[in-house]
């Protein structure tokens, strides 16, 4: 049971990375409404990153909102 419990947290801590790291590149691209995206989708995976909060503020801004 804890060995399931830590192979879910390691996935979603790994789909986490990976969601950031798009979310940079859509960025990057010019797609702002994709990085957006990109970041609710990791804070609904773990609302406690403030990294994300931050991105999206900055991103918003960019966007002008």
């Amino acid at each position: 049971e804890m060995t399931l419990f830590k192979s879910q947290r390691a996935n979603r801590e790994l789909e986490v990375a990976a969601r950031l790291h798009i979310s940079t590149l859509e960025r990057s691209l010019g797609r702002l409404s994709e990085s957006v995206d990109e970041l609710d989708a990791i804070i609904g995976l773990d609302p406690n990153l403030e990294e994300a909060y931050s991105r999206k503020g900055q991103v918003l801004f960019e966007l002008g909102e």
